[in-house]
C-alpha cells in the first residue's frame, strides 16, 4: 500500500488536490487525500480515517501551525516520524475590495449556493441599508460614500506587504516576491480569497517541485494546466473603478464585464444586482 499525501487547507488546497491527480509522477508514489481546514456551511467538519494519517508520507499544510492557530492540522500527533511537512501560504488579498463585509442577508442556499449567492458583501451597502435606505436610494448614495470612504492605499499596500512577509517567514513556499512584482501588471485575484489561474499555477508549480524534489521546473506545465481549467472564473467580482485608479492597476479596464454566477456584469451592474437581492 502506498503512503498518503494529505493536502490540508481551504478551498485552494482542494483545488491543488485535484490538480495533483493530473501529475502521474505524484499519483504513482502517493495516495492523495484532502481535508478542509474550515467548517463547510453544509458538510460541516472534515475527518480523516486513522489509516490515512498514519500512512502519511507528505503533508501539504496551508498556513503555519502554532499553538494559537485553530486551523492547524488536527492529527499532527498521529503523523509518522518519516512524514515530510510542506507549508504553503493562503492566497488572499485585502487590497482590491476594501469594503468586503459579511452581508447579513446572505445565507447558505444548498446545493447550488452553499456559501450563499453573495458571500462577498459590501460594508457601505450594509451601512446604508441600516440607515433605512433601499433599492435605488442605496445605489445613489453608495456612489458618493464609497469614494469618500476609500482608504489610504499607500498605507494599505504597506500593511499588505508586511502581512505577506509574515506569511512567508512561516511557510516553506514563499510567494510575497511574486505577488509584489506582478500584482499591478496582472490580475491575480478573482475575489478576496480566490486567485486567478496565474497565481494558482505559480504556487502549484512550487508545490510539485517541493513534493518531488527532483530539481525540475514545473512552472510551464502547471500554468498550462490551470489556464485550461480556470477554477472559480465563473465567479469573478468586479472592482470599484476608483480602487483600480488609486492602485494604478495596469490590467484594469473600466468597461470590462466579469462573469458572476451565469451573468456578465460591469461594476455598476453587479452592484445594482447585489443591492437588490433578497
Amino acid at each position: 500500500m502506498k503512503p498518503t499525501l494529505i493536502v490540508y487547507g481551504n478551498c485552494q488546497a482542494g483545488v491543488f488536490f485535484y490538480a495533483l491527480k493530473a501529475f502521474p509522477e505524484v499519483t504513482e508514489q502517493w495516495d492523495l487525500v484532502t481535508m478542509r481546514n474550515f467548517v463547510h456551511p453544509v458538510d460541516g467538519h472534515d475527518k480523516l480515517p486513522a489509516d490515512e494519517v498514519t500512512r502519511c508520507g507528505v503533508l501539504l499544510e496551508q498556513g503555519s501551525p502554532s499553538k494559537n492557530n485553530i486551523n492547524a492540522f488536527p492529527y499532527q500527533d498521529q503523523l509518522p516520524s518519516t512524514c515530510r511537512s510542506i507549508r504553503f501560504p493562503p492566497l488572499d488579498t485585502n487590497l482590491l475590495w476594501p469594503f468586503n463585509f459579511v452581508d447579513p442577508r446572505n445565507k447558505p442556499e444548498p446545493p447550488e449556493h452553499p456559501f450563499g449567492r453573495y458571500p462577498y458583501g459590501d460594508r457601505i451597502v450594509v451601512e446604508l441599508m441600516r440607515e433605512g435606505l433601499s433599492g435605488d436610494e442605496i445605489w445613489q448614495a453608495y456612489q458618493a460614500r464609497s469614494v469618500e470612504r476609500m482608504p489610504n492605499f499607500e498605507r494599505l499596500v504597506e500593511l499588505e506587504i508586511s502581512r505577506l512577509n509574515e506569511r512567508d517567514t512561516n511557510c516553506d513556499i514563499p510567494m510575497r516576491s511574486f505577488l509584489e512584482e506582478n500584482f499591478w501588471s496582472k490580475r491575480l485575484y478573482l475575489t478576496p480569497n480566490h486567485p486567478t489561474w496565474i497565481l494558482l499555477g505559480t504556487l502549484f508549480a512550487k508545490l510539485v517541485a517541493a513534493i518531488l524534489m527532483d530539481g525540475r521546473d514545473y512552472t510551464e506545465r502547471a500554468l498550462n494546466h490551470f489556464e485550461a481549467w480556470q477554477p472559480w472564473a465563473a465567479e469573478t467580482l468586479p472592482i470599484h473603478p476608483v480602487v483600480a485608479e488609486r492602485l494604478n492597476l495596469k490590467w484594469f479596464s473600466p468597461n470590462e464585464k466579469t462573469q458572476y454566477k451565469g451573468h456578465h456584469y460591469t461594476f455598476d451592474e453587479y452592484m445594482k444586482n447585489y443591492i437588490s437581492f433578497i
